[in-house]
């Protein structure tokens, strides 16, 4: 007797456990379709995901330029921007006079006279904001090696021209960095002139074959670099050596913007 109650009593218990079993189960089953469990642990909910890149945004540190501007200005706010040519020691303020274009060819960068003049490009051809087709800083040859005294010896031998390939202009709120392409002897004629201040691209496209087409053996170009009437491009510009009514121009294509 005492068995078959016991057996009696153990298949009860064990009915009553499965009904329990099967409630728990249904339960779950349900909470786990609802729209709002889905959503959260599976898609991140939009407000979220925006909320994140907005974060993400905020905490991008500003562009920190590397020239202190503000101390520039206090000596002469025709500085517009820097000239850095990596691996050699030109490295100069650039300035672009509001009356006189050839001012800073005899004074320097404070407005004293200097024969050496300034890095300086023409208002009347240029704007400061790099963003001209085709810009062109001009400076003096010094015999020193001071201003563009350098360029011609950096960039007319094939090796230091693979070694200087980069040119960067410093802005007061971002730098760009051009690749050179062509160094070459050039005409005294004044290429903005020449060119119409490369106004359409058509003339931009003639300037690429001109100086594309020059072979001499002060001149070198990379080959390699792609260039299109579409690109903005940076002039360096002095006098050639030997020939003072001569220029030698360093051509570069602009790369980045920082």
């Amino acid at each position: 007797m005492k068995n078959s109650f016991l057996i009696k009593a153990i298949t009860v218990l064990s009915i009553a456990i499965l009904i329990v079993c099967i409630i728990i189960l249904f339960l779950r089953k349900d909470d786990e379709t609802t729209p709002g469990y889905v959503e959260t642990v599976l898609y991140p909910s939009t407000a979220e995901t925006s909320t994140e890149a907005a974060s993400e945004s905020e905490s991008e540190a500003p562009y920190v330029s590397p020239i202190n501007w503000e101390e520039l200005w206090q000596k002469n706010t025709d500085i517009y921007a820097w000239l850095f040519i990596p691996g050699t020691e030109i490295s100069y303020p650039v300035l672009q006079s509001d009356t006189d274009d050839t001012f800073y060819l005899t004074h320097d960068s404070e407005k004293k006279e200097y024969k050496g003049g300034s890095i300086m490009s023409e208002k009347a051809h240029n704007t400061r904001s790099f963003e001209d087709p085709v810009t062109i800083l001009y400076g003096h040859k010094m015999r020193s090696g001071a201003m563009l005294g350098t360029l011609q010896p950096t960039y007319s031998d094939p090796q230091s021209f693979k070694e200087h390939h980069e040119i960067i202009i410093y802005l007061p709120d971002r730098e760009l960095h051009y690749t050179v392409w062509v160094t070459t002897p050039y005409s005294n004629s004044h290429i903005m002139f020449a060119y119409d201040d490369f106004e359409t691209v058509f003339k931009v496209q003639q300037f690429i074959n001109e100086v594309s087409s020059i072979r001499s053996i002060e001149g070198q170009i990379d080959e390699t670099l792609a260039v299109d009437k579409t690109d903005k491009f940076l002039v360096l510009s002095t006098c050639l050596m030997g020939k003072v009514k001569s220029r030698y121009l360093v051509i570069a294509r602009l790369n980045a913007v920082d």
